[in-house]
């Protein structure tokens, strides 16, 4: 009975600042004894916040975290026989900013969406290598831009396919 008397409420509050009549007739037809029939259509506020720092989590966390750790792969790969701790460092916090990105931390399987990077990158390297050139390394890893959005993709299709599976 509480739940009809706050839909009352805000459906009243609702017209009065609109201005408009309220509807009498309209409770009478839709009711039908039942509760579940009273409930609302529209999304809780919750979901919708949950959508937006969905889509903030991508924004600032994933991307960059995937740009910073398909680069650091590739400058790892190209340039580097060994790491400083800077490097490491790099490689690492991308992983984890996205790890962190693609979903809740508590989940070990979202692993897989860096794995997913890393596997783009290193295929990356491995075809530039089987095509001899008298440039330097440094073409490859410079020509390499336009490969990051399939790492992307590959990415969130990982990403997708480990929240699919529970």
């Amino acid at each position: 009975m509480s739940n009809i008397k706050l839909d009352d409420r805000i459906e009243n509050a609702m017209n009065a600042f609109f201005e408009t009549e309220t509807d009498r007739g309209e409770f009478a037809l839709a009711y039908g004894g039942n509760e579940t029939a009273i409930a609302a259509d529209d999304t809780a506020f919750s979901e919708k916040a949950d959508k937006w720092t969905g889509w903030l989590r991508g924004l600032f966390l994933f991307l960059p975290g995937a740009f910073v750790l398909f680069y650091m792969t590739l400058t790892i790969i190209f340039f580097y026989p060994g790491l400083s701790f800077q490097g490491l460092f790099m490689f690492f916090s991308g992983i984890f900013l996205t790890y962190a990105g693609s979903g809740t931390l508590k989940n070990m399987k979202n692993l897989a969406v860096p794995g997913s990077i890393i596997a783009v990158a290193a295929a990356v390297a491995i075809v530039s290598s089987l095509f001899p050139a008298k440039a330097q390394p440094d073409l490859y890893f410079w020509y390499s831009i336009y490969l990051f959005p399939n790492a992307l993709i590959a990415a969130k299709l990982i990403q997708a396919w480990v929240s699919d599976k529970k």
